[in-house]
This record gives structure tokens, C-alpha cells and sequence, in this order.
């Protein structure tokens, strides 16, 4: 927990997401995030995933609210939305337990490893921020569940159901999606590498 509260450095996140629409077509991405542990500053970069699994091309980057597509993704799929908790560091455990809005559960055995899994219960949005303009959010129910480790308090997995605010190309669509994010990597830097992941890349500065 202490990991989580400590307010200087930036927070390291590397996850790997699959998406699946109503219709049933499916999006895997590969997302390294940087946050810094106020959450004021956040930046990410979306590839896709290739057959094999691992990384592929750079499809994204998104900087606070703004995403800039580079390509489309493998799958073929749109590219989630910022917003999304996958790439909110600074909302993990903490500040979710002390506001209320999770509930824990029993302790079960996650890749190995005790584990608590823990329901969230987002606050109500109506709209969102993107290219510099409001955007009204249907009404939905969101459902998300945290796997943290039971020992670190570190996340391990998150599920959601719900409405995901979506950007395609030149507008927003809300979709109701099932996303699972399995996490590889949670870190909190302290030297340059940290600030230098949250500089936005010459490319998006030029866009």
C-alpha cells in the first residue's frame, strides 16, 4: 500500500488487454503507461499484439485526455479510450478502499499466488474530455473486478464489463465491451527514466 501513496516519482505500468465487443469481435493491445503519483500527468503507448504474442507495432500514444492514432491495430479493432482504469495508476487500492467504492472479497489463488479480488463501483461520469471538446456518456453499468497480490497490494488483473468511451476515426463511440488487462509490470521510478516516459514523443508534439 505504501508503494501506492507515496506521492513523488512515476508510476511504470505495462499491460496486456483483450477486448471483445457485443458482436463478439476481439482486440488484443500491448500498453506501457507513465503516471505520475499524483495523477496530474499520464502518458501511454498502445501497440498492437502480434500472433505470437508479443509486441507489435505502435498504433497509439495518448497523453492526458488527448490519443493520437498512429495505425490500426492488428485485430483491427478500435483503441480504447484513456479513461479506461488500466491506465490509472494512481486509483489502484488506496484510494478506491478509502473512498468506498470496492468491496473485498474472500482470498483466492491467482497464478499462483494468494490473491484478494476486489468489486468496484465506479463513480457516475456524464461526460468525458477528448481533443478539447466534452462528450456526452450514455447512461450504463459498469462492473469491474481488481485481482491484487495478497501480499503487495500490487495489481494483477482487472476485468470490466460496461460502456467504454471508444475514439475511432474522427468521433466517439460508446460500445459495450468486456476487457480483461493482465498486468506484467507495476513499478514506481524515481530517476530520469520516469520523467522521460511521461514527455510526450516528438512525433505527437509535431501531429
Amino acid at each position: 500500500m505504501r508503494a501506492l501513496s507515496s506521492r513523488p516519482g512515476v508510476f511504470h505500468v505495462v499491460t496486456r488487454t483483450s477486448r471483445i465487443e457485443a458482436g463478439g469481435s476481439r482486440t488484443r493491445t500491448w500498453t506501457e503507461t507513465w503516471a505520475s503519483a499524483s495523477g496530474e500527468r499520464r502518458r501511454s503507448l498502445v501497440y498492437d499484439v502480434r500472433a505470437d504474442g508479443r509486441r507489435g507495432r505502435l498504433v497509439a500514444e495518448r497523453v492526458g485526455g488527448t490519443t493520437v492514432p498512429w495505425a490500426s491495430p492488428r485485430d483491427g479493432g478500435p483503441i480504447a479510450d484513456g479513461g479506461d482504469a488500466a491506465v490509472r495508476p494512481q486509483s489502484y487500492v488506496l484510494v478506491l478502499l478509502r473512498s468506498g467504492r470496492v468491496t473485498r472479497q474472500v482470498q483466492v489463488t491467482f497464478a499462483g499466488r494468494k490473491a484478494w479480488p476486489v468489486e468496484i463501483r465506479p463513480p457516475t461520469q456524464t461526460t468525458i474530455q477528448t481533443e478539447g471538446r466534452r462528450v456526452p456518456v450514455p447512461p450504463s453499468t459498469r462492473r469491474s473486478t481488481l485481482i491484487v497480490d495478497g501480499r503487495t497490494h500490487l495489481p494483477l488483473l482487472l476485468h470490466t464489463n460496461g460502456v467504454v468511451p471508444t475514439i475511432g476515426r474522427s468521433r466517439v463511440t460508446f460500445p459495450r465491451v468486456s476487457t480483461t488487462a493482465r498486468f506484467s509490470a507495476f513499478e514506481r521510478l524515481t530517476d530520469a527514466a520516469g520523467a522521460a516516459g511521461l514527455r510526450p514523443s516528438a512525433r505527437f508534439r509535431h501531429r
